[in-house]
């Protein structure tokens, strides 16, 4: 394919024999389109067609077929709809007084209709990718049977396995920039066209990534339209899975145990000497960045840091790695996930941050509590207690009973 590293080795080899067969996108029914507009969300905005999810779905038994004929026609020629691939992009605030632009956070809205469109198109392709075992098992972000939980889960026990065996683990944690929207279709064609993509349905996918336009709209205000270059279509049903097979050959471009959640990414290596340790990490290091480079994605060097785990005291200070020429910034503890991860794994840093998190829980339910029922008391609780409590509580429950027992306290008031 040419466009990143691939080393013939036997991973490699037997990756490849697995695409062999093509993907074919089979038509739809209005029984099936029917079913889809069932299960989308009761809202009322909409897009650019003004179609809102609550009128689709009062008129559904009326509309199903049409859009079936079309739908059909659209998959036989291989083109998307150009009415499709316009969305409208309206800045939500971060923050109660947002002052610049970085303050608000971009959400993309699309037509209805192409939610439903895209959500036939996005369940052959993921059945066609699971079928045939495509997908990378390091992969733990928009899959079925995965979460953030079990990929802190895999990333802890590899730590631990290392230590106990006395090893010493170099993690490094990569901060993507704007991944999702740095994506290069060309790129992105040829990596559908290796995983079996090919022909009139390869036609379909260029047809429904080029051509979009987009245009902000605050209140009654819209701007102009602006077309779309590259990047997978915000707030689209088929962006996610496009993207983990952008990125899906990334565990195979080095040695490092890989762990991904989308465009979150945990890299780790270890071994008994730490000089060795080092020159390993960096050769590593630099196939990925010539791996991201190739692939038009880009690291942010000051949000990408190291963290080294070892089970003595004693530490290298003088254990230095770079990517492209940048130092990385090495720390104690890193937050991955919503967890957050220390060198020793102690989980302290991580049971400090839940405790005040259950704190401020506790404030509330204490300040209401002799005006609300216990109905509403119990949602409040399981809202904002229990569901902190119970993230990726597998993991930091191991810590040492003295520091668990802040939680424990927190738990009985």
């Amino acid at each position: 394919m040419g466009n990143g590293i691939r080393p013939t080795n036997t991973s490699f080899t037997t990756f490849m024999k697995s695409i062999s067969q093509s993907f074919v996108l089979d038509g739809t029914c209005a029984e099936e389109i029917i079913a889809c507009i069932t299960n989308l969300k009761n809202t009322s905005s909409s897009g650019i067609d003004g179609i809102s999810t609550k009128f689709l779905k009062l008129a559904k038994g009326t509309i199903a077929p049409i859009l079936a004929k079309l739908f059909n026609k659209s998959m036989e020629n291989g083109e998307y709809p150009d009415c499709l691939k316009i969305s409208q992009i309206v800045p939500v605030p971060k923050r109660p007084s947002p002052s610049i632009p970085s303050h608000y956070r971009p959400i993309s809205i699309l037509p209805t209709v192409f939610k439903n469109f895209e959500k036939i198109i996005y369940d052959r392709v993921s059945n066609f990718l699971n079928k045939n075992k495509l997908l990378t098992n390091f992969q733990y972000g928009f899959r079925n049977n995965a979460s953030t939980e079990l990929a802190v889960s895999t990333i802890y026990e590899s730590f631990l396995e290392n230590m106990v065996k006395g090893k010493t683990t170099c993690a490094v944690f990569l901060d993507l920039s704007k991944a999702f929207d740095t994506i290069d279709h060309k790129i992105l064609l040829r990596e559908l066209m290796y995983y079996g993509i090919r022909g009139k349905q390869n036609s379909f996918f260029e047809s429904y990534l080029t051509n979009r336009k987009q245009c902000t709209k605050i209140n009654i205000y819209s701007s102009s339209f602006q077309t779309i270059k590259c990047g997978v279509p915000q707030g689209s049903v088929m962006g996610p899975l496009l993207f983990l097979i952008y990125v899906n050959y990334l565990p195979c471009a080095c040695s490092f145990q890989t762990t991904l959640f989308a465009d979150d990414t945990s890299l780790h290596l270890s071994h008994k000497d730490i000089k060795m340790l080092q020159l390993n990490v960096q050769n590593e290091l630099h196939k990925v960045d010539t791996w991201m480079r190739s692939n038009r994605l880009s690291i942010h060097h000051n949000k990408t840091a190291d963290m080294i785990l070892t089970a003595t005291r004693s530490q290298n200070c003088n254990f230095e790695i770079s990517m492209n020429g940048v130092r990385i910034q090495q720390t104690d503890s890193i937050k991955y996930l919503g967890v957050i991860i220390d060198n020793k794994l102690s989980w302290k840093p991580q049971i400090s941050s839940l405790c005040r998190k259950l704190s401020q829980a506790c404030g509330v339910v204490s300040k209401i509590r002799h005006f609300a029922d216990i109905n509403i008391l119990r949602l409040i609780y399981f809202s904002l207690f229990h569901s902190h409590l119970q993230y990726c509580i597998i993991d930091w429950r191991r810590a040492y009973k003295i520091v668990m027992r802040p939680v424990q306290v927190l738990q009985n008031t």
